[in-house]
């Protein structure tokens, strides 16, 4: 059985990655780069562009650190477990990639968001509506989403509603 963490709202989302503070280069920036004939055989090779037909000064290269990002919040498209526990028209999985540094984020990203929400943590494969622990959030801090996300001994769906 494999465990689901869901975010439910009543209204949609900016899902955008949580790390959208990259800097980006233009094909003239990228070529002080010691290493500019790598990174412009990879951009060639990997990304299929022709950098002849580029307009050298349009910043449109980045470069992505894997380690930047620590979650990701994914609307959902299918309908599935979640379905059955929750009324909220819009559902967003959350996806960890770094469960050290998730709950600061997490946190962060939440009070940001300035409405309502639902956090579930469900089994993926079995609904136990009866079974479902309530706990209302009043505050947004890593200590209380990781009462809600944390626990290694789940046995229960559980939802975390903030107001």
């Amino acid at each position: 059985m494999s465990i689901g963490m869901y975010l439910a709202s009543d209204g949609k989302l900016n899902v955008k990655k949580m790390n959208d503070t990259n800097t980006f280069y233009s094909l003239d920036d990228l070529k002080k780069f010691d290493n500019s004939s790598s990174i412009i055989s990879d951009i060639k090779s990997n990304l299929g562009l022709n950098i002849y037909e580029l307009d050298s000064k349009e910043k449109i290269f980045t470069f992505l650190n894997d380690n930047d990002e620590y979650f990701q919040v994914e609307e959902t498209v299918d309908i599935g477990v979640i379905n059955s526990y929750t009324q909220k028209p819009y559902i967003y999985y959350i996806d960890v990639f770094d469960w050290k540094l998730f709950y600061p984020h997490l946190s962060d990203y939440l009070k940001n968001l300035n409405s309502s929400f639902e956090l579930w943590k469900i089994w993926e494969d079995e609904v136990d509506l009866q079974s479902v622990e309530t706990r209302q959030i009043t505050k947004l801090d890593v200590k209380t989403l990781s009462k809600i996300f944390g626990s290694n001994d789940f046995l229960n769906p559980i939802v975390g509603i903030y107001e």
